[in-house]
């Protein structure tokens, strides 16, 4: 069990709704960035030092704290069916945080994510008679992330799961501020997404697979460095 910081790191915050990516084709043919825009509602997990504690949350939809953030795809690779995306997610009125009697939207100035994402047909028809769109929509995609804002920076990570009626791309993630001089602060989002990888392909089986962000490098404590170079937790 982790002994908790006594700060508000030790909430885990988690977000989950629809992710859109415009038309990749049309945006190549008329040599445009492709926009990506995710909206929807986050929960708080209080007293979550311990990231292996928090789970998969119900309720999204009834949670006054909402976001909507935009940004572009800066690189992709991949084939036909699965591609690897790099998104930068710095636009948009950002996510709302409760402050002195109101309500307040803050953005982040950097918020790198990468994902696998799924090829889906435009037409529903389509997504019900095609398998291996069917086979799609049941895989758990690992999604990383890095990023700062003016509480700090964080790490977060989660899944994307498919909405087998619309087809619509659904992350649910789950962020982690961290302070200033943690050493996770300066990994690059390659580094996270590597890390969480691993762990979900040894758990695919499980809820953990889904809920990437149940691992030790989502912890609350900070993690320093001992002059030799060997990691220590600092409570």
């Amino acid at each position: 069990c982790r002994t908790m910081t006594g700060t508000w790191r030790d909430t885990l915050f988690e977000w989950h709704g629809p992710l859109s990516i415009n038309n990749v084709d049309e945006a190549k043919k008329d040599g445009k960035q492709n926009t990506v825009e995710w909206k929807g509602n986050w929960i708080g997990c209080e007293e979550c030092p311990d990231a292996n504690k928090a789970d998969i949350p119900t309720g999204f939809e009834q949670s006054d704290m909402a976001f909507e953030v935009s940004g572009t795809i800066f690189e992709t690779v991949g084939g036909d069916d699965t591609e690897t995306v790099r998104i930068s997610m710095t636009g948009g009125s950002g996510l709302d945080l409760e402050g002195d009697a109101k309500i307040d939207r803050y953005g982040d100035d950097r918020h790198d994510i990468m994902l696998e994402t799924l090829r889906i047909p435009k037409s529903v028809v389509d997504a019900v008679e095609d398998d291996a769109v069917s086979q799609r929509q049941n895989k758990t995609v690992v999604v990383a992330a890095v990023g700062q804002n003016k509480f700090g920076p964080f790490l977060w990570a989660g899944f994307l799961s498919v909405d087998k009626t619309s087809g619509a791309l659904l992350p649910t993630l789950g962020r982690r501020y961290l302070e200033d001089h943690d050493e996770r602060a300066a990994w690059t989002v390659e580094q996270l997404y590597t890390k969480i990888s691993a762990t979900h392909y040894q758990e695919k089986n499980s809820e953990k697979a889904r809920a990437a962000w149940k691992t030790n490098d989502l912890h609350a404590e900070t993690i320093t460095v001992k002059p030799k170079g060997k990691r220590k937790r600092k409570k």
